[in-house]
């Protein structure tokens, strides 16, 4: 099965249809009790990459310039 939303996996995991890997931000509270499911964490842990695009003619607004320096002191960190 394939799904596009965190809430509708946790959904098929918490009836028993299934596992999943997501997100640790996603295992808060939701829609969908997190009682009857058991969380793991992968061991190595798992990377990816994350970038930030925009349109070239586009202004800066304050909240680009701070997701933008946000992004990059994670960058630094790693």
């Amino acid at each position: 099965m394939e799904f596009d939303n965190v809430e509708a996996i946790k959904s098929v995991v918490a009836v028993g249809l299934g596992a999943s890997i997501v997100p640790s931000l996603c295992l808060g509270a939701g829609h969908v009790s997190n009682s009857n499911m058991i969380v793991r964490p992968l061991s190595p842990s798992a990377v990816r990459e994350v970038g930030l695009v925009k349109l070239r003619d586009k202004r800066n607004t304050e909240a680009m310039k701070l997701a933008a320096a946000a992004i990059l002191t994670l960058r630094k960190r790693g």
